[in-house]
């Protein structure tokens, strides 16, 4: 299979099937899927160059990617309340003196 019939396999096999009356979001996602399968292949070669043997599937590569774009829009939960130090310092006592009854 030459390069340009295997990409249009491997874009057809899982396609990001958006229906939309707007022209430019099925162009979008069609842009998107290239560049995945596009970067799925160069992951494959690279494995096969350095001998790595099992390489993910294109169904993990890309569920993976869009794991990893769902957490990056993600903020850190901050944690509620006073921070707690790290250094156990103790408060100095305060001295108290008597006081005289009237």
């Amino acid at each position: 299979m030459g390069g340009v019939d295997l990409h249009d396999m491997l874009v057809e096999i899982y396609r990001i099937d958006i229906r939309s009356k707007r022209f430019y979001l099925r162009i979008i996602f069609h842009l998107i899927d290239m560049a995945v399968v596009n970067s799925w292949i160069l992951y494959r070669r690279h494995c096969k160059q350095l001998g790595i043997k099992k390489f993910d599937p294109l169904v993990t590569f890309k569920s993976d990617i869009a794991h990893a774009l769902i957490l990056s829009g993600k903020n850190k939960v901050k944690k509620r309340g006073k921070p707690i130090s790290t250094n156990s310092t103790t408060l100095p006592q305060k001295s108290t003196k008597p006081v005289q009854d009237l």
